[in-house]
């Protein structure tokens, strides 16, 4: 038998050359060598928030600065080879400066946050300030990126700050509900509540909802000199979760995580009043905190030098890090929890953008790019910084930052995929991962021209054991299938993908 399968073996090798690409590196067919920038002429520009849509386009939202009291609110769309799409808004970018008609002498403007709708539709949210007041705002954007005038006022849905009387740099979040309304999650610094708010789907107060769609919200802790929103998340039985920030004198700070009934009570099977409350340094609870949910109901809050993990009744899993919390050895402005539940963290090193992964335990991975961190690198230009970080469907994993005032945003690989790839090059940008699988894989590729591929799967003594694909016309551009192995023994496996140019070989290896 051995002097049979040899011979294939080597076949297969002379036709095909071996290729990897590392768990952490870039992702050198986006942008330039993994990563692009955009400039704006300014005093200051920031990225505060990333999407990702089902497509593979991405899109960045962030302020522009154009003098020390001005900003103008930003969304750019970027395709998926890390390019600014024609197609969106003003050459990839839409830019909103006036808020009219909804407001006049608009003089501050700053998102925060965003998601994009099952439609294709994308929402804005953030603060704006006015002669006439300061207010959150929510703006709604077609497709294509131009205002949808059938939300709110022209494409803008507005609610009064009360009793604020400094607005800037207050985290604004918002969460979709499964009706298409949404709320949102924004804080009063000038006193001790912060404040839920629900929208219906086309931008109207939800009067169903708090007193005539909106619901103040105080802490039960006593003497507190400002409540600060930072994070929210829908959990799936409909219940809200938010984290958000106080500070006491003298110098001292809180953190606060409540949990409420979808029609904003306060759960009390949740530590008993519906809030839990953690001790923590001021400076260490900065505004890109974030809230991370877990398959299995838990949930992880992140600071800017450390992160907790918590059982779903809100008291701390002692699984995680030390009772409950792991050091960062690297400050993080925010972080995403990976289908497989490891946690990639978006930072700085040495004023260059990086990101850096911890294990589902909270200590570091160094299978990420050898070292747990990626990014820290010349490759990486010099005085900038990782704000944001998303996974995409593809499991790749995209960050948004700055760079000396330029926008920066940067793709990796999130697994080490290993395959070979023959001469002919049927594929091109070819990623299959998880790559050891329990029961199937994921392939991303490109096809430079319309092609018909089959694809069939085999064992290591070359006998067929799924045929995926036969003979199916693809067109030109992107492509994703998923390859199904489960019932097979564990051992290596072959994707062979054939066309009329030649055939193409990637090993798998299955591990249950």
């Amino acid at each position: 038998m051995k002097q049979i399968i040899l011979p294939v073996f080597l076949f297969l090798q002379i036709v095909s050359t071996a290729f990897a690409q590392t768990s952490g590196s870039f992702d050198a067919n986006f942008g330039t060598a993994g990563f692009t920038t955009t400039d704006f002429p300014a005093v200051a520009n920031s990225t505060n928030w990333l999407m990702a849509q089902p497509d593979g386009k991405l899109i960045v939202l962030g302020n522009v600065q154009k003098n020390l009291t001005n900003t103008n609110i930003l969304a750019l769309r970027y395709t998926a080879g890390g390019i600014l799409d024609a197609g969106f808004g003003n050459g990839g970018i839409y830019n909103e400066e006036t808020f009219a008609p909804a407001l006049s002498s608009v003089q501050y403007r700053e998102v925060w946050t965003g998601a994009v709708l099952a439609d294709g539709k994308i929402l804005l949210a953030g603060i704006v300030q006015a002669t006439s007041g300061s207010y959150q705002f929510l703006i709604r954007l077609t497709p294509n990126g131009v205002r949808d005038a059938t939300f709110g006022n022209n494409g803008i849905a507005l609610v009064e700050v009360v009793n604020n009387f400094e607005p800037r740099a207050r985290p604004v979040s918002i969460a979709l509900l499964a009706d298409g309304k949404i709320l949102m999650f924004t804080g009063n610094y000038s006193n001790t509540q912060f404040t839920l708010i629900r929208f219906t789907a086309t931008g109207a107060l939800d009067t169903s909802f708090g007193n005539a769609g909106i619901l103040p919200v105080a802490s039960s802790v006593p003497s507190i000199f400002s409540l600060q929103a930072q994070a929210l998340v829908l959990l799936p039985d409909g219940k809200i979760l938010a984290q958000a920030v106080s500070s006491k004198a003298p110098n001292t700070g809180q953190m606060h995580i409540f949990r409420f009934m979808p029609d904003g009570t306060p759960d009390n099977t949740f530590s008993a009043d519906g809030e839990v409350i953690t001790a923590g340094n001021p400076s260490a609870l900065t505004t890109h905190n974030k809230i991370g949910l877990l398959p299995d109901g838990k949930f992880l809050v992140g600071r800017y030098t450390s992160m907790s993990r918590f059982n779903t009744n809100g008291t701390p899993d002692n699984t995680f890090g030390t009772n409950g919390t792991a050091t960062l050895t690297l400050s993080t402005n925010s972080f995403i929890v990976q289908s497989d539940g490891k946690i990639v963290c978006a930072s700085a090193v040495s004023s260059r953008a990086t990101l850096y992964r911890l294990n589902p335990n909270g200590s570091a991975d160094n299978t990420w790019n050898s070292t747990g961190i990626a990014g820290a690198s010349d490759a990486v230009p010099q005085n900038s910084g990782f704000t944001n970080v998303v996974q995409q469907a593809d499991g790749k994993i995209v960050a948004c930052g700055s760079k000396s005032g330029d926008y920066l945003i940067a793709r990796y690989f999130s697994q080490t995929i290993s395959g070979t790839k023959d001469q002919n090059g049927i594929l091109e940008q070819v990623t299959l991962g998880p790559n050891p699988t329990r029961d199937a894989v994921q392939l991303t590729f490109h096809l430079p021209e319309a092609q018909v591929l089959s694809m069939r799967v085999v064992n290591s003594m070359g006998q067929l054991v799924r045929t995926p694909e036969t003979r199916v016309f693809f067109h030109p551009g992107e492509h994703t299938r998923s390859v199904d192995l489960s019932g097979l023994p564990d051992g290596h496996y072959y994707l062979m993908v054939k066309s009329d140019k030649g055939e193409q070989r990637f090993t798998i290896v299955l591990a249950n």
